[in-house]
């Protein structure tokens, strides 16, 4: 027999795994593991203790920059609408 806490507990679970899928769906994880000592020292170089200067912020600037260099970016690079 569940209990009406049983009840609670199944019901918070439920939000939490749809708000986790939700947001997974959303958000881009780039995994950057197996990375070259000077792409770290690059990266290192760049990091700082504020809003800004952690690794997914420092690697938007250097997507936007190159991006921004290479505004004639070739189609091997573009995502193909169908």
């Amino acid at each position: 027999m569940t209990t009406m806490n049983d009840d609670y507990q199944a019901y918070r679970r439920h939000l939490r795994t749809d708000s986790q899928r939700k947001r997974r769906k959303r958000l881009i994880r780039i995994d950057f593991y197996d990375v070259d000592p000077e792409v770290k020292a690059v990266l290192d170089s760049l990091r700082y203790d504020a809003v800004g200067g952690d690794y997914s912020s420092i690697i938007n600037r250097i997507v936007r920059e190159w991006a921004g260099a290479n505004s004639g970016i070739s189609s091997h690079y573009k995502k193909s609408v169908a």
